[in-house]
């Protein structure tokens, strides 16, 4: 019997045993707790994530799928066959989930409801990371093969426009501004575009290695991973504002904009970054003994979500903040044990 078919079994089994996974803190004041970790099918491996109806959506590359991880049953519900998933985007009000498929070309349209693939969207060149507008009409795509952005019309599922940009690490869309932003690692600038991808502004940066992004349009501040740091750009001209410092390799940011906290996840830590009322300031450093790939947070459950990978098994990491904590703290640990 394939092993896929015992995997609710499975995955009840580690629901009971889940205080063995709990985290142990070095420092009594840590503003993140590890509550649970929870076993998933799969050899890790994973590229991107996003969140809608109360579940976690998974590149999973390492397994060839899209998973559907419920967070309140703590279970996968679903998994979508993928040849190589890359850039999620999440349409929550249409119901559908757009994951980029760089080993099909294409964009595969998944439902929301149902979670099984309505539609798939070709493509000519290798898709990455997404981005969608907050009306669900335009989709753009960073394309690795010739480094370049595409803009594709939804309702047809046709390519607008495409124009070279350079190595597109995150794109994310600014509704206040009808602007794009897209990261550009080789060229260590983010780029502002316009709707129909005519390049606005180039903001260079005082940094190497752009990778994540992410936005808080109310603040007008666009937070940009850097090799080593977390910046704070004015959205609107560029101008550095704030820097943090954080672990190489920062693949994944995530604002909770209700507590002002950014969360930026890297490979084997998560670090919190105070944003309310004009700071930007390191909170928290939480070190991981697994391999963590993207973070999302969970405003109902009020929890964060990381897919990993600990000793060839993959598994989502669920920590929970545990209130404010003034000034820097001294980092805990979150661990796996047997």
């Amino acid at each position: 019997m394939p092993i896929r078919k015992y995997w609710p079994l499975i995955a009840a089994l580690a629901l009971l045993l889940e205080p063995l996974a709990v985290g142990v803190p070095l420092g009594k004041s840590s503003s993140l707790r590890q509550i649970a970790m929870v076993y998933i099918p799969g050899d890790p491996g994973f590229q991107a994530v996003g969140f809608v109806d109360g579940r976690l959506i998974i590149s999973h590359s390492g397994d060839s799928t899209v998973d559907v991880f419920n967070v309140k049953m703590r279970r996968v519900d679903a998994q979508i066959k993928i040849e190589q998933p890359r850039g999620i985007a999440v349409d929550k009000a249409g119901g559908k989930v757009y994951v980029a498929d760089a080993g099909a070309n294409n964009i595969a349209v998944i439902s929301s409801k149902t979670w099984k693939v309505q539609n798939t969207i070709p493509v000519q060149l290798s898709p990455g990371p997404l981005a969608l507008t907050p009306d669900g009409r335009t989709l753009y795509v960073g394309n690795f093969e010739d480094q370049s952005v595409s803009a594709i019309d939804v309702a047809s599922g046709k390519l607008a426009t495409t124009v070279p940009l350079g190595h597109v690490q995150a794109l994310v869309y600014d509704p206040e501004r009808s602007v794009l932003y897209a990261s550009l690692e080789d060229q260590a600038q983010v780029a502002v575009l316009d709707p129909g991808l005519k390049v606005l502004r180039r903001y260079t940066l005082q940094a190497s290695q752009p990778s994540a992004l992410a936005l808080d349009g109310q603040a007008r501040r666009l937070y940009v991973a850097v090799r080593n740091a977390v910046a704070a750009l004015d959205s609107e001209t560029g101008r550095e504002v704030g820097r943090v410092a954080a672990p190489t390799g920062v693949d994944s940011l995530w604002l909770d904009s209700g507590s002002g906290k950014l969360y930026a996840a890297a490979s084997n830590e998560v670090d919190v970054i105070r944003t309310a009322g004009g700071q930007f300031a390191s909170e928290d450093q939480l070190l991981l003994t697994v391999r963590g790939d993207g973070i999302v947070f969970d405003p109902d459950g009020k929890l964060l979500l990381m897919p990993s990978g600990h000793e060839g098994r993959s598994l989502v990491l669920i920590l929970k903040p545990v209130g404010p904590q003034p000034g820097l703290q001294p980092p805990s640990q979150a661990l796996i044990q047997p």
